[in-house]
Parts: structure tokens; sequence; C-alpha cells
């Protein structure tokens, strides 16, 4: 162990290329993340509320973030609704887009790891977490 570095440089470098990775997908798509994470939402539970969109995006970013992604949403004619948000169309097929841009990336990213590896790194992460706290 003496010639590795420190954790915390690891883990923010694993995080820096993982976050780019996905940002330059949402790029590439026109969206950022904070629209991905309403077609997400949207997707996810059919038909959503805003109040509900709010309630689970709260820890990503504040409601007039939310709302004005929401109405750029709905002028991009990705999203629809009054009371309850739906994707069209248009907004089905760049969610699935999107999200196979994803996968495909998720899949590179653990290329050359086993499951096993995969569960004793979350393990490892979880109690290091924990010990954090």
């Amino acid at each position: 162990m003496k010639d590795k570095l420190p954790i915390g440089y690891y883990l923010k470098n694993a995080d820096r290329l993982l976050t780019e990775g996905i940002n330059h997908i949402h790029r590439e798509m026109g969206i950022t993340r904070t629209d991905w994470q309403i077609l997400n939402s949207i997707h996810e539970n059919d038909k959503i509320d805003l109040q509900k969109i709010a309630e689970l995006l709260t820890a990503f970013a504040d409601k007039e973030t939310i709302s004005n992604a929401i109405s750029a949403l709905e002028k991009r004619h990705l999203i629809v609704g009054n009371q309850f948000l739906s994707l069209t169309e248009t907004g089905k097929k760049l969610f699935e887009t999107c999200l196979q841009k994803q996968k495909a990336f998720r899949q590179k990213s653990m290329e050359g790891l086993t499951q096993e590896e995969y569960v004793q790194t979350i393990s490892f992460l979880e109690k290091l977490i924990d010990n954090l706290k």
C-alpha cells in the first residue's frame, strides 16, 4: 500500500470521471442533469405532480431550478400536463435514447470488474460512510 495514494484521491477521481461521462451524454442529448432527473422521475412514476417531483429532487436542485427546467421541457414538447406531468412521444424517445447511452457508459465503467468486486466495493464504501457520520 506504500505506492498508493490516499483513498480520497481515488474517490474524487472516480466521481469526477463518472460525472463528466454522464454530463457529456446529457449535453449530447441537449438536456441538463436536472432535466434528466425530471424525465426519469416522470418515467418511473408514469404521471407525477409538481409537488412530488420537487420532493424527489430536493437533494439535487431547488424549487426554482426545478420549475425552470419543467418549463423548458414543456416548451421543447418533451413533457405535458397541468396537475400531472407525463412524457410526450418525443420525450419518451429522448428518454430512451439517453437511458441507452447511460447504460452503455455504466457498462463501460464496470468492464473487468466482477460482481463480487462490485459488491465488496459498495460494502466498503457503505462502511466508510457510516464511519464518517
